[in-house]
């Protein structure tokens, strides 16, 4: 199945607000304005506006106000679960989502989140192009957002994350920053099949695979309903806290990533994605 990403109306936005024509033109077609930023060419400052209002704005061309994908990975440890097809579900879903922009006609600029935020090398391009990413972070993507240098999302683009969710923060304290100046947002939650109705019993020694603890539980059928009604909080914690921010919420099981010829029903009625 083939897959186009939804763009909402918001998108096709210049970074300063202004609607757009949705009239091809050529690359190097002046569109819009934007403020200065450091690190900008010099050479695209438009001095006749310094002159007028005293304030460094830079021209925008076509391809920079085109429709635009923020795709941001978990790349904590949780996600490299020993048994589990959590790694593969999560980069089969990431390149879905950057062949879905591609047949969009949308920009792509793909990070990473482990101990910081940070762009992956060549993932403005095909995923097969990316450079090798790591699930080897130790901070969740809710520290990492709120570290210093802050990740420079493009305005009125689409903001996508994936990642398994398992940190104990406040929602909130990921999405109002992960959201703002955003056109649309989407968090997608992905667990494996042992996550979501895991099968073990008796005395265990568990990991925590970011800080390193093992505690010995032991696990009988009062534990794995305790386990799952706490599941189904946080998750229920995550819909409400999307629907504040004006997100979606959607939960994809891992191993479900890699039927052949899987249809995204959930993702097509959260208007995330559109088959072709």
């Amino acid at each position: 199945m083939r897959y186009t990403l939804t763009i909402p109306q918001d998108a096709m936005r210049g970074m300063s607000g202004y609607q757009l024509s949705n009239a091809a033109g050529s690359s190097l077609d002046f569109k819009d304005f934007r403020e200065y930023e450091q690190g900008d060419d010099l050479r695209r400052i438009d001095w006749n506006a310094y002159a007028r209002s005293d304030k460094l704005v830079v021209k925008l061309y076509r391809e920079e106000v085109n429709p635009h994908l923020d795709l941001l990975l978990d790349t904590s440890r949780s996600i490299d679960l020993p048994n589990t097809q959590k790694i593969a579900g999560i980069l089969k879903l990431a390149g879905l989502f950057s062949t879905a922009a591609e047949n969009a006609k949308c920009s792509l600029k793909t990070w990473t989140a482990g101990n910081l935020i940070q762009p992956v090398k060549n993932g403005n391009h095909a995923a097969s192009m990316w450079e090798e990413i790591k699930f080897d972070g130790t901070t969740s993507a809710s520290e990492a957002i709120n570290l210093p240098p802050p990740p420079r999302w493009r305005r009125h683009g689409i903001r996508l994350l994936l990642s398994d969710l398992l940190w104990e923060a406040d929602p909130l304290l990921f999405l109002r920053p992960f959201a703002d100046g955003a056109a649309a947002l989407h968090i997608i939650q992905l667990l494996s099949q042992q996550e979501i109705s895991p099968n073990i019993r008796g005395n265990s020694r568990l990991e925590d695979l970011e800080s390193g603890a093992e505690p010995e539980v032991f696990i009988d059928a009062v534990t794995e309903r305790r386990y799952s009604e706490a599941l189904a909080q946080h998750q229920n914690q995550w819909h409400n806290a999307c629907q504040q921010v004006g997100a979606t919420f959607t939960v994809i099981t891992a191993e479900d990533m890699l039927e052949t010829n899987l249809r995204l029903t959930s993702m097509e009625k959260a208007r995330i994605l559109e088959a072709i």
